[in-house]
């Protein structure tokens, strides 16, 4: 199974068990907090796959953008799905920022709490007193 089909099982998947926007966000947010400890030592695979994709030739380059394209899309409908209508693929792209950012982070230091760190954060925004609607 390649990657994409890989990836749209598991967003269906989640939005099938979910029930609501809100839910499946905390499930996105559940898997990430899930790979703290294997991204700290491994990397993210999403990430390493969309860089490594980047650097190839036109078609492949497209495929990295379409991998992040399907998590900004799936992120915002939720998103939107919870309240956040107005802003919601601003805040799809910032949160797939601190989530990249935050694995980066937990592969360079070898240390999962700062993925953790910006996991929380994510949560705090999208669900806290700062965040949705």
């Amino acid at each position: 199974m390649d990657w994409r089909t890989r990836w749209l099982a598991k967003l269906a998947a989640w939005d099938a068990s979910a029930g609501d926007g809100r839910a499946a966000l905390g499930m996105f947010f559940d898997e990430l907090d899930a790979q703290a400890d294997s991204v700290a030592r491994h990397g993210c695979p999403i990430g390493t796959l969309a860089s490594d994709l980047a650097r190839s030739d036109d078609a492949e380059r497209g495929s990295a953008a379409e991998l992040f394209e399907i998590l900004l899309e799936w992120l915002s409908r939720n998103l939107a799905a919870s309240g956040a209508t107005r802003d919601a693929p601003e805040r799809a792209e910032a949160l797939l920022a601190l989530a990249q950012g935050g694995a980066r982070l937990a592969h360079v230091f070898r240390d999962p709490e700062r993925m953790r760190r910006q996991v929380a954060l994510m949560r705090r925004d999208s669900f806290g007193e700062k965040g949705l609607p």
